[in-house]
């Protein structure tokens, strides 16, 4: 099962880069929409290489790194998917919502990679 799984991480890695390929180095012009959907992939990527090496590692510090950057990688992916959704609907974020977004997502990422 292990063998599965880290196959199919592996898959979903080469398909995060083919996707970020296609958004930003296949076209000329990169709208928005193109760099938010670009930036969670690179999250997404993030977070699941971080997972590969969670799970072969060997030894526990290199667990508890891989756990850190997982985390980083997975408060990304919401607070950059949060407002892919805002943008796609044609709606403003409102800066209440913006500030503690970015407070929520500093104090997650001193608090984890400490």
């Amino acid at each position: 099962m292990n063998t599965y799984l880290i196959g199919f991480l592996v898959a979903s890695v080469f398909v995060s880069f083919y996707i970020i390929w296609k958004l930003i180095l296949h076209h000329q012009r990169a709208s928005r929409e193109r760099l938010l959907i670009a930036i969670t992939a690179c999250s997404v990527l993030e977070q699941n290489i971080a997972y590969i090496i969670e799970i072969t590692s060997s030894t526990v510090g290199e667990v508890l790194t891989a756990i850190k950057f997982e985390y980083l990688g997975s408060t990304t992916f919401v607070l950059f998917y949060m407002h892919l959704v805002y943008q796609y609907c044609h709606k403003r974020v409102p800066k209440v919502v913006t500030g503690i977004s970015v407070a929520l997502f500093c104090q997650l990422t001193i608090l984890r990679l400490r």
